[in-house]
């Protein structure tokens, strides 16, 4: 698939999420927002647990899913949590995320809930980052992460100053939303494949590829509906709002009252497989299909993923109607696109590719080509001939420390690499173009 098409779903997908505000407020007007998250959710799976049966049942590569469900995830440090269980902590940390983002609403509407929310996100992932060791800070990133608390304040400052209704503490609760989405952005990445799936499926299989994110998707988003009800009886006692205390008390009575016309309402309907599932599909149906030759699947939705609050924002001036001084919404926005260009920068010169050579016990051949493909870092893997070596593979990471831990912790540990090289690579020029006259 070319880059235009792949970068087209992915723009597609962030535009659609922007639109979200639209039902969501249609629906909270009938419903609690407990009510319309667990709809929601439980549409969302039901459809992504279809995708993967039709893939399944017209895939082999697919057999490998059960082995995905039993296994434990290797990206926690001890690597011996269940799958399931892994995938329950995301669901809480999504479901109370989304729960504290939608009841923020009320609070101080859609333009600050949603770009404030996803500009602090961003500015935390860095921190979290570079606390970590993974990401470095510098003076692109620097501006970046400047540009996204201007965002912030201009925008809560254009609302702020044109509507008495809003109320203070609803900041805290966007702020809150925003952590626990970055808790959630962190937990979804942990996805090490164990050796009992990777033994079972070539991940170099593009199905394959959409059937377990899809199937991932689906089990949190199923996990998160089940988290509504813990979380409407724990916030009642947990907080004074009467607000939110009748949100939590309504979801029952609409379960036990509405639950049919609930079921069917169009608006949730629309929020669950128009602007919930169809976008997922389509990202997860280009990350299959990345093309080698442009940037990381991750580093351009980190890039584009600033156009939804762009969009959620204008959607919430020019279609709900809330009232903002447009000379700092337009600041504010230029600020936005600028740390959207910040970011891509920021991405293209701190890319560093390695190339790594290896010598395999032959026996185990099979076994390191299977976990070599599970590695997504690898943009290419050959098989060569030489005394040297036996596998050659082409490394691509955003930082210098993300290579080198790559490569000594997830390389060269696996079973049946007898000895391994990394080599830096750095363009001194590019390919000369033939000029064709007539």
């Amino acid at each position: 698939m070319s880059v235009t098409r792949v970068l087209t779903a992915v723009i597609l997908t962030n535009l659609l999420f922007g639109f979200i505000p639209i039902p969501a407020i249609a629906a909270m007007k009938s419903y609690s927002l407990f009510t319309m998250l667990f709809f929601r959710f439980i549409y969302t799976s039901l459809a992504c647990i279809l995708i993967v049966a039709i893939i399944r049942w017209h895939s082999p590569s697919a057999k490998a899913i059960g082995a995905y469900i039993t296994s434990a995830n290797k990206a926690y440090r001890k690597g011996n949590v269940p799958q399931l269980l892994s995938l329950a902590i995301v669901a809480f940390m999504l479901s109370t995320s989304l729960a504290l983002f939608f009841f923020s609403y009320s609070l101080v509407g859609v333009v600050i809930a949603t770009m404030v929310s996803e500009a602090i996100t961003p500015v935390l992932i860095a921190f979290s980052n570079w606390a970590r060791g993974s990401e470095k800070m510098d003076i692109l990133k620097g501006i970046y992460m400047a540009s996204l608390i201007i965002v912030v304040v201009l925008i809560s400052l254009a609302r702020v100053e044109v509507d008495v209704t809003i109320k203070p503490i609803g900041f805290f609760y966007v702020s809150l939303c925003a952590i626990f989405w970055t808790a959630f952005i962190a937990l979804i990445a942990k996805d090490t494949p164990s050796r009992k799936e990777v033994e079972a499926v070539n991940f170099s299989s593009e199905n394959y590829k959409i059937a377990r994110s899809t199937l991932k998707l689906g089990i949190t988003f199923l996990f998160s509906g089940f988290m509504i009800f813990p979380l409407t009886l724990a916030l009642p006692p947990m907080t004074q709002l009467p607000e939110l205390i009748s949100q939590c008390n309504r979801f029952y009575l609409d379960l036990s009252t509405n639950f049919i016309s609930v079921s069917f309402d169009s608006s949730i309907l629309l929020l669950s497989f128009g602007l919930t599932f169809m976008p997922y599909l389509l990202l997860y149906t280009a990350q299959a299909f990345w093309p080698k030759e442009a940037l990381t699947f991750d580093q351009w939705t980190s890039i584009l993923g600033l156009l939804t609050p762009l969009v959620a924002s204008y959607i919430g001036i020019f279609v709900i109607g809330e009232t903002v001084r447009m000379d700092y919404t337009l600041i504010a926005t230029a600020f936005l696109v600028t740390s959207i260009a910040m970011r891509y920068f920021h991405e293209t010169s701190n890319k560093v590719v390695g190339f790594i050579f290896m010598q395999i016990d032959v026996a185990k051949k099979q076994k390191v080509y299977s976990r070599l493909s599970a590695i997504r870092e690898l943009q290419e893997i050959f098989a060569i001939t030489g005394k040297a070596s036996d596998i050659y593979a082409e490394a691509v990471t955003s930082n210098l420390n993300h290579l080198y831990v790559l490569f000594s912790e997830r390389i060269r540990t696996i079973d049946g690499i007898k000895n391994a090289t990394i080599l830096l690579v750095q363009k001194i020029m590019e390919p000369h173009r033939k000029r064709v006259t007539h």
